[in-house]
């Protein structure tokens, strides 16, 4: 999952023209760290994954899941690795938007 993510959250920000500096500064993390999100080498706490949304004018759901594809898999790895509270906790904001 963190690879899917970084790899939209790359591919949205090329199509918005910025470096990862630009991003960054708009999120407000430094830019190793957006660099480490972009690898799939972190994962994001849900306010740092909101603030990444609303910079490349998304929904949270979007960097969490590729469009046609089916995430069975991924699911149960959150759930067996206690991420599943998080992506619920992103559902439930989404929702609430």
């Amino acid at each position: 999952m963190a690879y899917a993510m970084g790899e939209r959250i790359r591919e949205l920000r090329h199509r918005l023209g910025l470096r990862q500096e630009d991003l960054a500064a708009r999120i407000g993390i430094a830019r190793p760290n957006l660099a480490r999100l972009e690898a799939g080498r972190h994962l994001p706490t849900t306010s740092t994954l909101r603030r990444v949304a609303d910079a490349l004018g998304c929904r949270t759901e979007d960097l969490l899941a590729m469009p046609g594809e089916s995430h069975a898999d991924e699911d149960r790895e959150l759930s067996e690795g206690g991420v599943a509270d998080w992506r619920e906790a992103l559902d439930r904001e989404d929702s609430d938007s």
